[in-house]
């Protein structure tokens, strides 16, 4: 199957000259897929892509590219259905997903993959803005926590329990719609769900628990925690911070200056006074 005939374009490049790329879609059938050229390989992160753009059924969702332009990303599955190539598994699928039990599922998207520990764990996909790789040098100490420059953003950086690559180092960028963190690893492993029970840790930290994963155990990152140990005590410190304003300067509460009329602090310093 040719991708210039599913997509109903012109293609200047013979049949003889295309390059045939084989495709696994998840179930384990095979088929070859028939391009103009490859360009190159790398791991993405996807999310869904607008529901005019996912309801062709060609697209699993979009991606950014380095400079920050979205790009497609095709189907497997999707393209062998558009293209009328028969594949076993989309058979068995849509008489599964007829079924009440599986309508009734509850799963979890994430991303499988291992630490710098060498660890087996999970996150939460709805986090994962993307997959970063950084010189080493870009990782440094700063304010109290290690960091990542990323661009012209200086995030704090996550997930370092192991020893870091001496040249680059790969991490995801995660976001929670207000703020963003880095978070190190060693490898990708694939895209899963939870639909499993979790075993939950037996205090609150980065690992919120435990599950089977692909008949494998894998320990669940906790993105809640992450944000909020990386990022909320910044934020609250901030909060808190009193910044007088232009031409006056802070003045502790501990020796704020004696109100003349009365020997007491000023208004709004009130505080702790030494006894002679």
């Amino acid at each position: 199957m040719a991708l210039a005939d599913v997509l109903g374009l012109d293609s200047t490049v013979s049949d003889t000259e295309r390059t045939l790329v084989v495709l696994r879609p998840s179930g384990g059938d095979i088929y070859a897929l028939a391009v103009d050229r490859i360009h190159d390989h790398e791991e993405l992160v996807v999310k869904p892509a607008a529901p005019a753009v996912m309801a062709t059924g060609l697209y699993a969702g979009t991606t950014l590219a380095d400079d920050g332009s979205p790009i497609l990303l095709f189907d497997p599955a999707g393209l062998a259905q558009v293209g009328g190539v028969k594949l076993e598994v989309q058979e068995r699928s849509a008489r599964i997903a007829e079924s009440p039990v599986a309508a009734a599922a509850k799963e979890t998207p994430v991303l499988l993959f291992r630490g710098l520990d060498g660890g087996r764990r999970a996150m939460r996909l709805a986090v994962v803005d993307r997959i970063e790789e950084v010189a080493a040098n870009c990782v440094r100490p700063g304010a109290g926590q290690l960091r990542v420059q990323l661009g012209e953003a200086i995030l704090p950086l996550a997930g370092v329990n192991g020893a870091l690559a001496a040249d680059k180092v790969r991490l995801f960028r995660l976001n929670d719609g207000a703020h963003e963190i880095g978070y190190a690893f060693q490898e990708v492993i694939d895209l899963s769900v939870i639909g499993r029970e979790v075993i939950q840790a037996a205090s609150p930290g980065e690992v919120s628990g435990v599950t089977l994963i692909a008949g494998e155990p894998a320990e669940l990152v906790d993105a809640h925690w992450l944000f909020a140990h990386h990022v909320g005590a910044g934020a609250r410190a901030a909060d808190q911070t009193c910044v007088p304003p232009p031409g006056r300067r802070r003045v502790d509460a501990e020796h704020a200056p004696a109100d003349d009329r009365g020997g007491g602090l000023s208004p709004g310093l009130r505080g702790r006074r030494s006894r002679s």
